[in-house]
């Protein structure tokens, strides 16, 4: 009786950290920077305490999760690191620990996620679902809105001199609607029309990066339902995206510059001067002086010479090459796991998983290109998918050949 009543709070105690945890997106999604930028109390930030309260709520269920070890090692590394650097550079602590909040968000949703999914992914993969749907009715409120007070010229453009997209949430919940879409919507008409409608809010954004990422779903589509061609369609779907960045004048403006300069500096390290097998560690500058006055020369960008703070709190505008740089491009290798996994098997995984698959190509897109993984107000989404599509992976959606061969070994 004891032991019934015990399950019954467990169970309970996760669906309400599961409704917590969407409600947290959607306070997000809504509040954007101005609600993760929130101080409480000296450097004490709203949504950090938020965060860490939904994480303490999930590490004391008494509940069996599974665990992902290729995840695991992976912050086992980074926390190694974090170790190391600590002890060489004690005058740069709140450096290393700014750098290292990449993996601490990561780590923190990691426990978050799986613990509501000890219950299933059902729950979780609903909310997800749901924050793209939002997203999308934020962002038409939205574009209604610029609009209104600027006409259609600043929609097409940016307003105020800012992107369009309403939160950085915003964009994250329009790609994953987007891959909600072609993957899991019924109705072919419609779930069309609401897909080219998901392609022209990401035109509204005012970044090419975010056309590009949405055009990823497509022909992740395409590829999957059209295998035959899969050559002549991969080979013209490559020619559309060079033709979008080569027209597009943010590929050519110094701010693509900058981070083209930034990116080649970057992977010097990583590749060169590392081998691809160690890390820079964490509380070092993301770029040098000599960098720095390269931006200065050449693009008149003056801005991370002029605070001290800057090369080590702006990172490269790739979150994959900024965790190679901080512990390695081997075994930043391990983050991949799921997307290796998952295009091996996409032609026997089942209409949810690929829905997942393909959002979190189109996120890791949007991420390639921009600081995702570094913030708290862009971050979360993108974990929630990763580690739902790592369940699904897995655990669950998983050939039948490969639970026999399991069962004989457990």
């Amino acid at each position: 009786m004891l032991f019934y009543k015990l399950r019954k709070k467990i169970q309970r105690d996760i669906h309400l950290l599961e409704i917590a945890f969407y409600l947290l997106m959607v306070i997000l999604l809504v509040g954007g920077r101005s609600i993760s930028k929130l101080q409480l109390i000296g450097p004490i930030f709203l949504y950090d305490t938020l965060l860490l309260g939904a994480f303490c709520w999930a590490a004391l269920q008494h509940k069996k999760r599974q665990r992902f070890m290729f995840f695991e090692l992976l912050f086992a590394i980074a926390f190694f690191y974090l170790a190391v650097s600590i002890i060489l550079r004690p005058d740069k602590m709140s450096y290393v620990i700014r750098q290292f909040a990449l993996f601490g968000y990561a780590f923190i949703a990691y426990i978050i996620c799986i613990t509501i999914m000890s219950r299933g992914t059902q729950g979780l993969l609903v909310r997800i679902q749901q924050l793209g749907r939002l997203s999308v009715l934020v962002q038409t409120a939205w574009s209604s809105y610029i609009i209104t007070n600027g006409g259609i010229s600043s929609l097409l453009g940016k307003y105020q001199g800012e992107y369009n997209y309403y939160s950085p949430l915003t964009v994250v919940g329009t790609l994953i609607f987007a891959a909600d879409m072609l993957f899991l919507a019924n109705g072919k008409g419609l779930k069309y029309a609401l897909y080219f409608y998901s392609v022209f809010l990401c035109v509204t954004f005012g970044h090419s990066s975010a056309i590009v990422a949405v055009l990823c779903i497509a022909i992740f589509w395409v590829i999957k339902n059209y295998r035959r061609h899969i050559i002549p369609i991969t080979l013209l779907c490559g020619l559309i995206v060079f033709v979008i960045f080569n027209t597009s004048e943010e590929v050519k403006d110094a701010n693509a510059t900058w981070r083209f300069m930034f990116w080649e500096e970057a992977s010097e390290k990583i590749f060169v001067n590392n081998l691809a097998i160690v890390g820079e560690g964490f509380g070092v500058p993301y770029a040098s002086q000599g960098l720095l006055y390269r931006f200065a020369r050449e693009l008149q960008s003056y801005g991370m010479l002029k605070e001290e703070s800057k090369p080590y709190l702006v990172p490269m505008h790739n979150s994959f090459l900024t965790v190679f740089y901080h512990i390695g491009f081997l075994p930043g290798l391990l983050l991949l796991a799921p997307y290796i996994r998952g295009v091996r098997r996409m032609y026997s995984l089942g209409r949810e998983t690929l829905f997942l698959l393909a959002a979190l190509i189109a996120l890791s897109t949007w991420s390639f290109f921009n600081v995702i993984l570094e913030l708290p107000h862009s971050s979360i989404g993108f974990w929630a998918v990763y580690f739902i599509l790592y369940q699904k992976l897995y655990k669950e959606d998983v050939p039948k050949e490969a639970i026999k061969a399991r069962n004989l070994y457990f």
